[in-house]
């Protein structure tokens, strides 16, 4: 082991999971200096070893005990990474390598989480050519396109062919008569049509003056209380979620939603869990349950959202996960594809952000599972550092 290799503490039981992640820590070049049950270890003496980096297995047999680490974890000069133990147990093979590429990135604050030879996929993407020079107005040879233009000038419809003509307003000029010059006998035929047209805007009218009266004007706060940021992920989300809850100021004026798809996800440990680097309450959401600004609420995998004037409560649904953009504001709300997102989810959050959302995605260098973030950067959406991501939330909602 390297003199500046990473120093790192493994929290988790005797088993499989923590011989899988002590040697992934190990091919990733860290210096492991204690791999321990956190029940039956002293956070003091973790904390003494100074370690740069801290790995836990989550599983519900440690999750009290870990309540003991909260200053360690909110260390600045800590890393702290959580893994599934269930899913760390079974990673083998590629899901192995990658996992230790991830966990190297990580460690060293690189980039380089394909491997050797993955920089070569940047040839299956032709770079576009040099534009054609301008062509002046002056140079523009337009004789190469009457023929088009003639051929497609008979099927260009024209208004005489819709409209007739408007019976003359009180003191205008009046309609001409029949036989006049400029009139070809169907004086009366078009008078019909302008009939006709007049019939069509009678059943139009515009909003009733009442609605404008005083007392009855529309509750600004009513459109606000319908905006939310959505965060979303999977496989490598929950360090993401961690340091995006402790970037956001408390008081935040808008609910935020966090969905981790997740195997055999404890969402409601995850949220206790979560609460201790956040500034905003975390919540498990329940059905009935009403959006309020300011709180953070972990969303099951059968949980939606139903709206009503004013609000949005939370409510059991089998609909897709994207069926829950339709209810907020696009205009007051945000939406993030975080690692191990479902890529499902990006034409939902790009129809979302052609309304106005504010769409963001995790780096792809920093996703442990990039595939929906990178494909949501590839179409048109941001790649925004955590840190920064957490600011730009901030200044959206600044007054």
């Amino acid at each position: 082991m390297t003199a500046d290799a990473t120093r790192a503490v493994l929290l988790a039981r005797p088993g499989e999971a923590r011989t899988r992640l002590a040697s992934a820590l190990d091919a990733a070049g860290a210096e492991v200096v204690l791999a321990a049950d956190p029940s039956e270890t002293d956070p003091e003496q973790v904390r003494g070893l100074a370690p740069r980096v801290v790995l836990v297995a989550l599983e519900p047999a440690i999750e009290n005990a870990l309540d003991a680490y909260e200053a360690l974890f909110s260390d600045p000069a800590v890393t702290v990474l959580f893994d599934e133990a269930d899913v760390a147990a079974q990673r083998e093979g590629w899901d192995a390598a990658r996992w230790t590429r991830h966990l190297s990135a990580k460690l060293h604050g690189r980039d380089d989480v394909l491997p050797p030879g993955g920089e070569a996929d940047d040839d299956m993407h032709p770079t576009p050519g040099p534009l054609q020079a301008r062509v002046e107005p002056g140079e523009l040879d337009a004789a190469l396109f009457e023929g088009e233009a003639l051929e497609l000038a008979a099927d260009v419809p024209r208004d005489d062919d819709y409209l007739g003509p408007y019976d003359a307003e009180p003191g205008g000029d009046a309609a001409p008569e029949a036989g006049s010059p400029g009139n070809d006998g169907d004086a009366q035929a078009d008078a019909d049509d302008g009939d006709d047209l007049k019939a069509m805007f009678a059943n139009l009218s515009l909003v009733d003056d009442q609605d404008d009266a005083p007392g009855d004007a529309p509750d600004p706060g009513a459109d606000a209380a319908r905006g939310a940021v959505v965060l979303e992920g999977g496989i490598g989300g929950p360090d993401a979620v961690r340091q995006l809850l402790s970037a956001l100021p408390q008081g935040f004026p808008r609910p935020v939603l966090v969905r981790l798809q997740l195997d055999g996800g404890r969402y409601d440990r995850l949220a206790q869990q979560m609460a201790k680097a956040s500034s905003m309450p975390v919540l498990l959401a329940e059905p009935g349950q009403a959006l309020e600004p300011g709180n953070v609420y972990f969303l099951a995998p059968n949980m939606g959202m139903e709206s009503e004037p004013g609000a949005l409560r939370f409510a059991e649904s089998s609909a897709p996960a994207a069926e829950l953009y339709r209810h907020l504001a696009a205009a007051d709300s945000a939406l993030v594809l975080l690692s191990g997102s479902d890529p499902a989810l990006v034409d939902g959050v790009l129809e979302h952000g052609g309304q106005g959302a504010l769409v963001a995605a995790q780096p792809a260098s920093d996703c442990y599972e990039p595939t929906a973030a990178a494909a949501l950067v590839e179409r048109g959406g941001d790649a925004c550092a955590l840190g920064d991501l957490a600011q730009l939330l901030a200044a959206r909602w600044t007054t």
